[in-house]
């Protein structure tokens, strides 16, 4: 895990560090609340605009691609641009794919809402993770890891929930759930404004960007990553770059929702 530079971020321990911590934490869970919660309106967008089976399918792979592109292309920004202004424009981004949600007016609007929600969960969630690792606090080694581990959950969950009591009473929900969200995400950018950075912004931002292919010999092994770490899990490039390599022989990690690295025997 790198060193926070002295200077950048207050310590975790006093109440200046906490707070940075917790919204680092909660942009996590709104996140992944966002990603979810378009997931009980797809019915009544079914009955709207007689929508196929094949339909929504492209609706949700649309995320997942948008999401593997932006962990390729910008899982490692943060280090070099810092976290605050990859996240301030990854909220930017998850506000106008909400406005789109919102007045949606067919599947193309679906899809378009859903490339940018990928595109900013995937460069938001890299960053969050890594800016919790910066925060650490060394009186309480493993909180980051834990935040990283519960927030996703966390937030698929109360997004799901969230939008489905809103489809039950709140009115117009096509348009509550999301205006709701926009609202979420508009206070933690502000919020966001007064923190302290927690990295020294370096030189190669755009090569960063460029998905590159890492191979290592190990006799008589051949390991090679090609795939980010879980996003979802908060692995990052504060500890790691977003690339897993996995040895021979062991099990690589998995999530529901993100690729994994592997390991190719010769």
């Amino acid at each position: 895990m790198q060193s926070v530079p002295a200077g950048l971020a207050p310590s975790c321990t006093s109440p200046s560090g906490r707070l940075p911590f917790a919204l680092h934490a909660s942009i996590l869970i709104a996140l992944l609340a966002a990603s979810s919660a378009p997931t009980p309106l797809y019915p009544h967008y079914q009955a709207q605009w007689q929508l196929s089976a094949l339909d929504i399918t492209v609706v949700f792979s649309a995320y997942a691609l948008a999401l593997l592109i932006a962990l390729l292309t910008t899982g490692t920004l943060s280090d070099h641009v810092g976290r605050r202004p990859v996240l301030l424009g990854a909220l930017a981004v998850q506000v106008a794919s909400m406005a789109l949600f919102a007045t949606a007016g067919g599947p193309t609007t679906l899809i378009g809402a859903r490339v940018l929600q990928g595109i900013a969960t995937g460069a938001a969630t890299s960053a969050s993770g890594a800016a919790l690792l910066d925060l650490e606090d060394p009186a309480r080694p493993g909180r980051p890891a834990l935040a990283n581990s519960i927030a996703p959950v966390t937030g698929m969950a109360a997004g799901v929930l969230a939008a489905t009591l809103m489809v039950r009473f709140a009115p117009v929900p096509t348009i509550t759930v999301y205006a709701a969200l926009i609202a979420v995400f508009a206070a933690q950018a502000i919020a966001l404004v007064s923190t302290s950075e927690t990295v020294r912004r370096r030189p190669g931002a755009l090569r960063s960007t460029r998905p590159t292919r890492r191979c290592r010999r190990r006799p008589p092994t051949l390991s090679c990553s090609t795939a980010p770490a879980s996003s979802l899990s908060g692995h990052s490039a504060a500890s790691t770059r977003p690339w897993d390599r996995v040895s021979h022989g062991s099990s690589p990690p998995t999530h529901p929702n993100t690729p994994t690295a592997w390991s190719s025997s010769r």
